[in-house]
């Protein structure tokens, strides 16, 4: 098989809004954030994405300069119920897969400080797939016009409804983060009707200790893929399968494994932070079982 690749060379010019917070009496706190992004590609071959399954355009071939790529808004309202109980809801505006701009709830949960080192969320909360999920969409928090899209937009998902578990500890001078998580998510695609359900657990390890900060995370995640053109592939891998008895087909078709696909990110990281200058790496690799989703390896 032949494979063409494609290199498209992007020139983003952002505008970053810093986070801005309000103090709405005792309890109440509101934040904004929000980034203008214009973006130029050199080719009208194809379009700079940030990811294939969910950014419906970008500059290229739909035009030389997009403004929608890496544009956002963000308003989030914190609310400390009592000693203990607290909630954050968070809504960011931004062009998502359908191609609107409709404002859409990212983050919606329920904090209990069960002790100093132990924290409990359940709703709507972000899983910490990568280093910076916490705050992958505040732009004015990287170091970079945008993060690198191998590596933080491999998994497209960036919230999901369930629980976690911030666990944090003090071992041997290190800092520590425990924080296992469970969840399920609707993923939306491009293609009207098309989804993807997702129901995702792992856990994100880090260790922090002076200028160094350690990090390992794992993901794994059973897709149900309802995608028209998948279905259609399959039907007829399956006709000339069963049919024509045609062993290529055969074997295509227990490779697509459209009913029970196992979908695993597993991610390490290091940030040596001295404040006026840093040295930041990180790596993934994406295990799928099913040739619908594929593998991948992505550092930086």
């Amino acid at each position: 098989m032949n494979i063409t690749k494609l290199v498209v060379a992007a020139i983003a010019v952002t505008f970053c809004l810093q986070v801005q917070a309000a103090e709405v009496g005792d309890s109440l706190t509101i934040r904004s954030f929000g980034t203008v992004a214009g973006v130029y590609a050199d080719t009208d071959q194809a379009d700079f994405l940030h990811s294939i399954a969910v950014t419906p355009e970008g500059p290229g071939r739909s035009g030389s300069v997009n403004w929608n790529t890496g544009s956002k808004f963000a308003g989030q309202v914190d609310w400390s119920i009592s000693e203990r109980w607290s909630a954050t809801a968070q809504t960011l505006v931004k062009q998502y897969e359908n191609g609107e701009w409709t404002p859409r709830m990212e983050w919606a949960f329920v904090k209990y400080q069960a002790s100093n080192e132990l924290d409990i969320r359940v709703g709507r909360i972000r899983p910490p797939v990568y280093m910076l999920s916490d705050f992958l969409d505040v732009s004015f928090a990287h170091p970079w016009v945008r993060p690198p899209v191998e590596q933080y937009y491999n998994i497209p998902v960036t919230n999901m409804d369930g629980v976690d578990l911030l666990w944090r500890p003090e071992f041997a001078g290190y800092s520590l983060l425990v924080q296992p998580y469970y969840g399920q998510k609707d993923q939306r695609t491009t293609e009207p009707g098309d989804t993807v359900e997702i129901e995702n657990f792992g856990v994100n390890l880090s260790a922090s200790k002076g200028d160094f900060t350690y990090r390992l995370g794992y993901w794994n995640a059973d897709l149900v893929m309802d995608i028209g053109e998948f279905k259609q592939a399959e039907a007829g891998l399956l006709q000339f399968c069963s049919l024509a008895g045609d062993p290529v087909a055969c074997e295509e078709y227990e490779l697509m494994n459209m009913d029970n696909i196992n979908y695993r990110f597993l991610s390490a990281g290091m940030t040596w932070d001295r404040g006026d200058y840093f040295v930041q790496s990180e790596f993934g690799r994406a295990i799928s079982n099913s040739t619908t989703v594929a593998d991948s390896v992505a550092y930086y």
